[in-house]
């Protein structure tokens, strides 16, 4: 006997309803995968996106940079500063006061004590051989107890006298040494800077600081622990390197309410537009053989001067950066729609 495999009515119903979802979702599926990432405050309407062959995000010219603005680090440093310098060889023992003390003049800073000189090491191994020579040659015993004398004398003025270091002048204490660092006489052991003069030094690679000027406001703040408070100031001084791949310096005076001396430092410039200037996405720009310029839709794709999506080359003059904006000097103004490459 053959079995016969049938379906009723009622199953064929319903396996029809389960091809047709499936279907439905095998068709949404297909939908999306060529379909332009749009970011939503950017996008222009659908309809517009969808007369492009292939997926691009599109941008809007603005008038100004947003709340653009250029993040950098440094340090707080001092224009004006004295050296307290070592007053003989020795080790440093103890640094009695902290970076970013207030000190006045007279008051100890430093603890340590004397070390041997490299000649005062010589002369005392010249001692000890014309001694051993003295006792090998069967010298008279007075000769013997005068060398073993000028050894013991010798080693005695090598012995280790204590010292202490004062504060030449009133001011922040910068820089200090290690615990154990060995000092050479003349050399600074630690800076005293003038409170008025502190600023913070802040180097721009190439590309950082195009949109960069003197007087811009800028917010600063320590760079780790846990002071979180910051501090303002505007940008004084601009210093160019001679040589364009290396970075430019940026001085910016501080008045020290939170920050001090040596802190390293985090700071946000903020760039101030320029008047009838124009401002697009970086990413929004094309560069090819040295040019740059942005792909603006025709309205009618493949038409005359048009690229295969419709698009138009538009050359541009860029300016500054800010962030991840540019600046357009010559180009499309703002409200202008503008293709990415």
């Amino acid at each position: 006997m053959r079995s016969v495999a049938y379906f009723s009515t009622g199953s064929a119903r319903r396996c029809l309803v389960v091809v047709v979802v499936l279907l439905g979702f095998g068709v949404a599926a297909c939908g999306t995968v060529d379909s332009p990432r749009w970011s939503p405050a950017q996008a222009i309407d659908d309809v517009e996106a969808d007369t492009f062959a292939s997926p691009r995000t599109v941008f809007v010219v603005a008038s100004d940079p947003g709340d653009a603005a250029v993040e950098l680090r440094g340090r707080v440093r001092a224009s004006r500063f004295t050296e307290v310098l070592a007053p003989s060889d020795g080790v440093l023992l103890k640094l009695v006061v902290e970076r970013g003390d207030l000190v006045e003049e007279g008051q100890v800073i430093v603890e340590g004590e004397t070390a041997p000189t490299a000649a005062q090491l010589i002369a005392l191994q010249i001692l000890e051989l014309r001694a051993e020579l003295s006792l090998a040659s069967d010298s008279p015993p007075d000769e013997v107890a005068a060398a073993e004398q000028a050894i013991e004398n010798a080693r005695a003025e090598l012995a280790p006298v204590p010292f202490t270091i004062e504060a030449t002048t009133s001011g922040i204490v910068g820089l200090p040494p290690g615990s154990d660092r060995v000092l050479e006489e003349g050399e600074p052991v630690v800076l005293i800077a003038d409170p008025e003069s502190l600023v913070v030094e802040v180097q721009v690679l190439p590309g950082e600081g195009d949109g960069l000027q003197v007087g811009a406001a800028v917010t600063i703040a320590a760079a780790s622990g846990a002071n979180t408070q910051t501090e303002s100031g505007r940008i004084e001084r601009i210093i160019e390197p001679d040589d364009p791949t290396e970075a430019t310096i940026l001085s910016i005076p501080i008045k020290g309410d939170v920050l001090t001396l040596g802190d390293a430092i985090f700071a946000v410039v903020d760039i101030a537009p320029t008047p009838g200037a124009a401002w697009l996405p970086a990413a929004a720009v094309d560069r090819r053989d040295g040019a740059s310029f942005v792909l603006i839709p025709d309205g009618i794709s493949n038409s005359a001067g048009s690229g295969d999506d419709g698009l138009r080359r538009v050359p541009v003059v860029l300016g500054r950066r800010a962030g991840d904006m540019v600046e357009l000097l010559e180009g499309p103004t703002a409200g202008t729609t503008v293709v990415g490459p």
